[in-house]
């Protein structure tokens, strides 16, 4: 990788990279220029790595490779450490109490929470990290062998990070972060804290932008309303040579454009349910070949397909739903080689999914594709977008949900060779004055009402 001209790594990784040179480190050897494909992830791959998550598993996985729970294995009973062994037993405790915290302030069923002041929690669990971290210091002084001496810098190194990471969320002293704490209910409960940059912007312009000779970013979905000016605002781009390129499919002669009119309300929501699952009917036969059906909430995504389940059963009809019980890629492979099934997802489907053919020659979008101001991150950039005196919804909502909404459209037609129809089941798209600025930013198709 070092002698290498060329390196192609995906975005999660490049952004770890970058990341860690904040700390003065790296993953990857040093380049001047930058291509970034399906550059429209940019920022919310940014706020994931820019940031950090701590959880319990983690911290446990830790303490455990220290010295496991029987005190009968681990890396310091190996080596004989009684006084890191004392630490590891204070922070054991710590641990239980400090994550004891944290499930009580989640409250119930909540998933997730916003800690919006600092030294919320008892930082005396951090200070045990600290003491392991500091014990491991003198450790390492005696150190009988170099490979010896390499793990105790690994286990130092690790719970100094861990210990960083968790003062920082307590004393919440990053400018233009959020935090919150969130719980999985999967396998175990895992209960984690984060930290992220509202705007990545600035991170972006300093940290990559000025730095490099060449910056070349690039996607199908970059502009919205014929202009980057969106995309350059959230990802700190200050100036950029600019071009918007046709595409290589005729969507005049491959696409057709079909809004059903007179949908309820989506706030009407069980109205809305079955008036969809009805409009949904209606539409298999429309086309020959497979149906994809996009969802933005997976309670609806839930409900409409349990609706109409024993109408695919008895009309034939394989059906897949996403988290039903195959993984991704096996529903996908299973989608394709049946091409009268059905297929319900969610988020991860409207982008990075390539069905060309005739497995795919409809996509069904249920609702425009607003998200919901429930993740702290969005929360916290709506507050600061209003504490600014700007319109959110304008200025973030809006763009964000043209920028999903042309993903899902461009599932349609991956080859020159395919066709079909893209339904659209809200017809707030056509009631609503923003509903022209989703319409200008598709593709110029033929358009029918129903």
């Amino acid at each position: 990788m070092e002698e290498a001209n060329l390196l192609i790594v995906n975005h999660h990784l490049f952004f770890s990279d970058l990341a860690l040179r904040r700390l003065d480190r790296a993953l990857l050897p040093p380049y001047d220029a930058v291509i970034f494909d399906e550059a429209h992830t940019m920022e919310q791959v940014a706020t994931e790595h820019m940031g950090f998550e701590i959880s319990n598993g983690q911290v446990r996985f830790l303490l455990d490779g220290l010295m496991n729970v029987e005190e009968t294995k681990g890396f310091l009973i190996s080596i004989e450490d009684q006084e890191t062994q004392k630490w590891v037993r204070a922070s054991r405790r710590e641990y239980q109490h400090f994550f004891k915290e944290l499930e009580l302030f989640l409250e119930g069923s909540v998933e997730s929470k916003r800690v919006r002041t600092p030294e919320t929690f008892s930082k005396n669990f951090m200070l045990t990290l600290v003491g392991i971290r500091d014990s491991l210091g003198e450790t390492l002084k005696h150190a009988r062998t170099k490979e010896e001496e390499l793990d105790i810098q690994f286990y130092r190194k690790r719970s100094e990070a861990v210990a960083f990471s968790l003062e920082r969320f307590l004393k919440q002293d990053l400018d233009n972060f959020v935090y919150w704490i969130s719980r999985s209910r999967h396998r175990f409960k895992k209960i984690s804290l984060h930290s992220a940059p509202i705007h990545c912007g600035e991170i972006l312009n300093q940290e990559l932008f000025q730095k490099l000779h060449s910056v070349v970013m690039t996607s199908a979905t970059l502009a919205t309303e014929g202009t980057f000016r969106y995309f350059k605002e959230r990802n700190g781009v200050v100036d950029a040579k600019e071009v918007i390129l046709g595409s290589p499919f005729d969507y005049q002669k491959q696409v057709t454009l079909s809004i059903p009119t007179g949908m309820p309300e989506p706030d009407d929501y069980e109205h809305f349910r079955d008036y969809m699952s009805f409009r949904i009917r209606e539409q298999i036969g429309r086309t020959e070949g497979g149906i994809f059906v996009l969802f933005t909430s997976i309670r609806l995504m839930k409900d409409v397909y349990y609706l109409l389940k024993p109408f695919f059963n008895e009309r034939g009809i394989r059906s897949f739903r996403q988290g039903e019980s195959l993984s991704r890629h096996e529903m996908l492979k299973a989608f394709k080689e049946d091409e009268n099934s059905i297929l319900f997802g969610t988020d991860s489907f409207w982008q990075g999914v390539d069905v060309p053919g005739k497995a795919l020659t409809q996509v069904i979008i249920t609702k425009l594709p607003f998200a919901v101001p429930d993740h702290p991150v969005i929360e916290a950039r709506i507050e600061e977008l209003e504490a600014r005196g700007v319109d959110p919804f304008l200025t973030y909502t809006l763009p964000e949900a043209i920028l999903k909404l042309k993903q899902g459209f461009g599932r349609l037609i991956r080859t020159q060779k395919d066709y079909g129809r893209v339904v659209i089941l809200d017809d707030r798209i056509l009631r609503k004055p923003y509903g022209q600025r989703f319409l200008n930013s598709l593709p110029e198709c033929k358009v029918t009402f129903e």
